[in-house]
């Protein structure tokens, strides 16, 4: 009735008792299927929503009694209910599928990039504590030259290694830590959280993030995509967060990351490395990306599909 979820709809399957925050509908059977009546409501989400009041679009049980809607024959109703819930299920039975193969190609590209960067054993490999090879950035950069595209903080980094979006909350006044193309960007607040990013373009930052630089008389040692490798790692993860400090908000221990060691091939292994890895990044990001625009797009179809069949011409009297 309030807030967040004011004109929201649920069907309750147990006893229970609501408060005004809830507008418990009993339906009499004898005139509708009561999840007819649920997908009527849901049909008409956003109109129901536009009558509330006040900043938080309160309604109230008069507006929700006094709302009309459609009632047809119980047999149409029924016919009507059975192809909505073939619907509800075909979408699950989608998201579920598609998962599974996201989660797949995650898995296969972990086990890959585990592989590829354990070098036991190997004579032609040097070994270098991050902080030999690499800076945190200290330089600055105003508030006004950065925008929802390239600033940066653990908010928009996203989990499990995919990346950044948009950031919803952008400093107006004062400097950020400066970020250069090929930086890259590891959130050091809940590190179990795996937030990195390689950026891509010049943007600030904050201090919850670690803004990491190869170092001028490195960049003839390790190529920058070589770098990302390493630190999106499982291995390099699990090693930040058995270093954090916290219990809620645990916080990742910027001296002990640089202490961090790992192996670094010839510059040409590198680039082959790089190139493999980067063909899984590229799949599972595809995926990722894919799977929320089918089922949007699955969304969208069964949405249309239920106006149509909610929607009947009103007699002329």
């Amino acid at each position: 009735m309030y807030g967040a979820t004011a004109g929201k709809v649920g069907i309750n399957k147990i006893p229970l008792t609501t408060n005004q925050a809830c507008c418990n509908l009993q339906i009499n059977s004898q005139k509708a299927l009561y999840k007819y009546v649920y997908y009527c409501v849901c049909n008409e989400y956003e109109n129901i929503k536009s009558l509330g009041q006040g900043s938080q679009n309160n309604i109230n049980a008069q507006i929700v009694k006094d709302y009309p809607i459609p009632l047809p024959p119980l047999p149409v109703q029924e016919a009507i209910v059975n192809i909505l819930d073939r619907f509800t299920v075909y979408a699950a039975e989608l998201q579920a599928e598609l998962q599974a193969e996201l989660q797949a190609r995650q898995q296969q590209y972990q086990y890959y990039r585990d592989t590829l960067l354990s070098f036991t054993g190997r004579t032609d490999v040097q070994w270098k504590k991050l902080g030999e090879v690499c800076i945190y950035a200290k330089e600055r950069i105003g508030a006004d030259l950065v925008d929802e595209n390239n600033y940066v903080s653990v908010e928009n980094l996203l989990p499990n290694q995919r990346g950044k979006e948009k950031a919803s909350n952008v400093p107006k006044e004062g400097n950020c830590i400066k970020f250069e193309p090929n930086d890259v960007l590891v959130g050091n607040i809940r590190p179990y959280l795996h937030k990195i990013w390689y950026a891509d373009c010049v943007g600030g930052t904050n201090g919850d993030v670690l803004c990491i630089r190869i170092k001028d008389d490195a960049k003839n040692v390790i190529i920058p995509r070589y770098l990302y490798c390493i630190l999106s790692s499982h291995s390099f993860f699990e090693y930040d967060n058995s270093y954090s400090k916290g219990a809620k908000m645990p916080r990742g221990d910027k001296q002990k990351v640089m202490e961090y060691e790992f192996g670094i091939p010839t510059k040409s292994e590198q680039q082959r490395i790089v190139e493999i890895l980067d063909r899984f990044d590229t799949l599972v990001n595809d995926l990722s990306q894919g799977l929320p625009a089918e089922i949007e797009a699955r969304q969208q179809q069964y949405e249309y599909y239920r106006d149509q069949l909610l929607t009947f011409k009103r007699k002329e009297k």
